[in-house]
């Protein structure tokens, strides 16, 4: 039990990091193909045996992409969170990711590889969505974008230490490493508190009250909370689970969750990140590509943790425009370098377009839609439709996601590099406008108060201000 001299706010913080480190190992499984997939093509390579045979390109977009589509199938298992609570769904989530960690350290077979980054897909599949929840409803409404930001900045520290260490350290001794912090990172989930609102949905009342007590510093705001539940409550003693998919605000937070990530992974982000050294690579430029990919590696943690400090200072509106726009940048550039290197040879400063390109793009996703879009989608749905809206939210990203990853290659061997990323400049731009037109700004609003937003249509929407208190 934590102290009771800290202060609610230090507590919360404390809380939702502990279920969040969780998020880490999914981080590694996120950046795995980056480095491993160099290892696991390379026939020289007569030092380590990795594989009984080197695995084919086709091979290696399956290792890659099976991730996505995995995870998509394991979020029909989200409903369990309702039964056994958030806290002991965390749990169980990062089981899968310790059984794979142990096949990829002692099997040699690619299919075996390939079940294990399927369990990785299970993992991801249950922690996002989980934790997203778990943390919204731990949260006051004044941090609470903060706390949910802590996932993305978890997940940028996995994957930035696949970046930086992959490259550089054997197939086995990364993957030993690979188990090693993914179980430490799922102890601390042990030790959090369950969720108050699972508490309160299951009728055991007092236990929910000593916990929003602890988390909010005071009985009468607790009970002010638990007042706030009983609302929920009493809507869901009228079968609620009828009524809610019948109300335009749940399919109003449903066409802006999907719709919002849809375009995020129709932005080209995938397409650079997961095969980073591939694409570096193929620019042929004088930047080694584990330099450059350690670079990025801190470069999108860096993007996650500046995230986490504004956006309850800028709001979630704002932060996304200008991501898109960054994203939009980002690829333009890359789509002018792999132009002009079809009629001349590059020079200097030109070298550097394409990790500066990369840089813009990888930023400014991890910035934007990466932190934004499991805050926003865990804040647009009502308390009894949240764990359902935010489901549904992550399967459609998971599915666009898997799609990005095995066919873009497709889509470049028919438009070409520099159309393919052209066109995912004009996505990005696209995104922005859905940014300014349909997206609604909940920074600081309780989940009432969004409720009504959406019901009144009236979000769309100035920008918000900020107002800086001395």
């Amino acid at each position: 039990m934590l102290s009771p001299k800290l202060s609610p706010i230090l507590r919360q913080y404390i809380i939702v990091i502990g279920a969040t480190l969780s998020i880490l190992s999914p981080g590694f499984s996120l950046g795995w193909g980056s480095p491993v997939l160099v290892k696991l093509m390379k026939v020289e390579n007569s030092t380590e045996m990795i594989l009984s045979k080197p695995i084919t390109t086709e091979e290696g977009s399956w290792l890659v992409s099976i991730v996505s589509l995995i995870s998509m199938f394991a979020i029909v298992l989200i409903p369990l969170a309702n039964v056994i609570g958030r806290k002991y769904c965390i749990v169980l989530s990062c089981l899968p990711n310790i059984i794979a960690g142990l096949i990829f350290v002692f099997s040699d077979k690619f299919w075996l590889v390939l079940f294990g980054r399927g369990l990785c897909g299970v993992s991801i599949g249950l922690l996002f969505p989980i934790i997203s929840v778990y943390s919204a409803e731990i949260s006051d409404k004044e941090i609470r974008g903060t706390l949910c930001s802590f996932i993305q900045i978890i997940c940028a520290l996995g994957c930035v230490t696949m970046f930086i260490v992959g490259p550089f350290i054997s197939y086995i001794s990364l993957n030993v490493l690979y188990t090693c912090i993914t179980i430490v990172s799922s102890i601390p989930s042990l030790f959090i508190p369950r969720s108050p609102y699972f508490l309160y949905s299951k009728g055991r009342i007092q236990e929910s009250l000593q916990v929003l007590t602890m988390l909010r510093g005071s009985e009468e705001l607790a009970k002010e909370e638990i007042e706030q539940y009983s609302l929920y409550k009493r809507e869901n003693e009228i079968e609620i689970s009828k009524k809610i998919y019948k109300e335009k605000t749940f399919w109003k937070a449903i066409f802006i969750s999907l719709t919002l990530a849809i375009l995020s992974q129709c932005s080209g982000y995938n397409s650079v990140s997961f095969y980073l050294l591939t694409v570096l690579e193929s620019t042929e430029t004088s930047i080694s590509p584990g330099i450059a990919s350690a670079v990025v590696g801190g470069i999108q943690l860096f993007g996650a943790c500046i995230t986490a400090c504004i956006v309850d200072k800028f709001g979630r509106k704002m932060i996304l425009f200008s991501s898109f726009i960054g994203i939009a940048l980002g690829m333009c550039g890359l789509g002018t370098f792999f132009k002009i290197k079809e009629t001349q040879e590059i020079h200097g400063i030109l070298n550097f377009l394409p990790i500066i390109s990369i840089i813009f793009v990888i930023f400014s996703f991890i910035a934007g839609p990466a932190s934004i879009l499991f805050t926003l989608a865990a804040e647009l749905f009502d308390r009894p439709a949240k764990t359902v809206g935010t489901s549904i939210a992550i399967l459609v990203n998971m599915l666009f996601m898997f799609l990005a990853i095995k066919y873009s290659g497709i889509i470049t061997s028919y438009v070409g590099l520099v159309w393919s990323y052209w066109m995912y400049s004009c996505i990005s731009v696209l995104s922005c406008l859905f940014v300014i037109i349909f997206i609604p700004e909940t920074k600081g609003k309780s989940f009432a108060e969004i409720q009504d937003k959406l019901k009144t249509g009236k979000s769309k929407m100035s920008f918000h201000v900020v107002t800086i208190r001395s």
